[in-house]
């Protein structure tokens, strides 16, 4: 059986937790579809704390990413949309 994105993000952030004390001090993003055939993105701390979220950057780009994928994929900071 195929695992699901959100097992695979479950199995990861049990990896990462059982780190803690000595964690990788990585920022973890997993993307892939859910049950119903929809992206899902899931982001982690390093000691294994991971949300679902629409979109996300990480590593050293993410300084300059961030606000673009709010802009254009979040619709941030726009009026009338």
């Amino acid at each position: 059986k195929m695992m699901t994105s959100g097992a695979i993000a479950a199995m990861l952030s049990t990896i990462l937790y059982g780190r803690r004390f000595f964690p990788y001090y990585v920022y973890n993003i997993i993307g892939g579809l859910d049950e119903e055939g929809k992206g899902a993105v899931y982001s982690f701390d390093p000691v294994g704390s991971y949300q679902r979220d629409t979109y996300k950057a990480g590593g050293s780009a993410s300084a300059m990413l961030q606000p673009l994928l709010d802009n254009q994929i979040g619709f941030k900071n726009m009026e009338g949309v």
